[in-house]
């Protein structure tokens, strides 16, 4: 089983440049490299809008993420409305709270961080999954579990009541795979049995080094895994992205 991660594509229209990048054709150059990777499967992890959420925007995307060929799942981010995304894309491509699957031996699991917090109802359903089974489990959520030693992220951006969501994973000493994006990098985090893999934006890349929101570079990423029955590789590809005005 092959699947494509993206995340973070921060969709501005009608010509606007944010940050001087034309996220539009970034999200197309993405989607038309994916296209190319024989995927069975593809997941967005959030923040498909600049800003506040448009279902101008996801209706401007979903005929694109139609043609990459393959079913997707979006798992919405702090900058989205799941009923929004919902109107634009139909039920079968988003979730209320919590969703889960089986995947080549794996537990695929998705939680709806997009309020920046997990509610009591999403936890308990994550420690009831985690104590049903003993394979490998492979989380999709837009924020990271815990911080990833990105200053200005880890200070103002981390998801409210991630030290619960931590403890879950940690107590259930399953191995486990968090796929996220919500950061802009392309980081590993390894703590006991969990994994976290933080995959580069569509958008831009933050700086690692500021306690102040820094851009990194303007080059552009996705993710493949390979699962193949209790087996799991991951890679990130760059892409160069398309920065067209110069920011004073």
């Amino acid at each position: 089983m092959r699947l494509g991660i993206l995340n973070d594509l921060h969709i501005a229209l009608n010509g606007e440049f944010s940050h001087g990048v034309d996220t539009c054709q970034n999200t197309l150059d993405v989607l038309a490299a994916m296209k190319t990777e024989r995927l069975d499967r593809i997941y967005l992890l959030g923040d498909i809008c600049l800003q506040d959420p448009s279902i101008e925007t996801y209706e401007w995307l979903m005929p694109h993420l139609h043609e990459v060929g393959v079913p997707f799942c979006i798992v919405p981010g702090n900058h989205d409305s799941v009923s929004l995304i919902k109107a634009a894309a139909g039920v079968d491509a988003t979730f209320d709270e919590y969703q889960r699957d089986i995947l080549d031996d794996h537990t695929i699991l998705c939680l709806d961080s997009s309020k920046s917090q997990l509610n009591n109802a999403q936890l308990e359903w994550l420690h009831q999954q985690l104590n049903a089974g003993s394979g490998p489990v492979v989380l999709f959520i837009h924020h990271p579990p815990t911080t990833l030693a990105v200053p200005y992220m880890d200070a103002r951006h981390s998801l409210s009541g991630r030290e619960d969501l931590m403890r879950i994973c940690l107590k259930s000493g399953r191995r486990m795979m968090v796929f996220c994006g919500h950061y802009h990098v392309d980081k590993v985090v390894i703590e006991d049995n969990v994994t976290i893999f933080s995959t580069p934006s569509c958008y831009c890349q933050i700086a690692s080094h500021t306690d102040e929101f820094l851009v990194d570079h303007y080059r552009i990423g996705y993710r493949i895994i390979e699962l193949s029955h209790r087996s799991l590789t991951t890679e990130v590809r760059y892409l160069t992205g398309n920065k067209v005005l110069q920011m004073s």
